[in-house]
């Protein structure tokens, strides 16, 4: 999520939902997420996204691949990645990508389906939920903290293996 969102007290104006992604819709996540990647610096290779999404989609263990819809129509993504974390006692969430696309920000749709995100994290048996936010991102992390994230005073490192 890159644009900040409306003022808490602002009324949505579109009936928001998440829906289990599809494998038939692979290729519309795909375009969605070359914009999110350019957006964030993120290197982008669609030959190996693509797999990981459907290994996602087959092996739902792993997570979820969820659409977000607004009025019915999809208007983005998010993927819950699912571990486990002695920290914060058993089953863990990450919120690993959150997008919205640019002509749908800014209208209350990323706050709406943060919360479902909360939700479906607990159906699942998550006792936290967690996520990274870019350090320029300010919008986003108005959002996050809006909604109760709080950091940790550390800091996630990452190395490929």
């Amino acid at each position: 999520m890159t644009d900040p969102e409306p003022p808490e007290d602002a009324a949505p104006k579109h009936r928001v939902t998440l829906e289990p992604a599809t494998t038939d819709r692979v290729a519309a996540l795909l375009e969605w997420m070359r914009d999110f990647y350019a957006h964030e610096g993120i290197p982008f290779d669609p030959d190996v996204s693509g797999p990981v999404l459907r290994e996602l989609l087959a092996r739902r263990q792993l997570g979820r691949l969820l659409e977000i819809l607004a009025d019915g129509r999809p208007v983005g993504y998010a993927v819950l990645a699912l571990g486990f974390s002695v920290e914060f006692g058993g089953r863990s969430a990450f919120l690993d990508e959150l997008y919205v696309e640019p002509k749908s920000r800014g209208r209350g749709i990323g706050t709406v389906a943060l919360g479902l995100l909360q939700e479906t994290s607990r159906e699942l048996g998550a006792r936290s939920l967690a996520l990274e936010v870019g350090l320029d991102n300010a919008g986003a992390e108005r959002l996050y903290r809006r909604e109760g994230f709080t950091s940790n005073g550390r800091q996630l490192m990452t190395r490929r293996i």
